[in-house]
């Protein structure tokens, strides 16, 4: 059974793919803190991809995700 939640954009969403890429181990680098950008928001399919950064600002990992509107 899929899970959904409240987008950003406010419509129901569930996950049609979701994409990780790590690049460095993110145990003991203190507060993460994450970029999110939109790339398509359309009626029905949503893509957005999300950057994770350490304090220093180092790029820890990568990931995008799809999204369908169930409303």
């Amino acid at each position: 059974m899929a899970t959904s939640a409240i987008a950003s954009n406010g419509k129901r969403n569930t996950t049609v793919s979701a994409d990780m890429n790590y690049f460095a181990p993110m145990i003991g680098t203190g507060k993460m803190y994450a970029e999110a950008k939109v790339l398509k928001s359309g009626k029905t399919i949503s893509v957005s991809e999300v950057d994770i950064f350490d304090e220093s600002g180092k790029k820890r990992a990568k990931g995008t995700f799809t999204c369908f509107a169930l409303e």
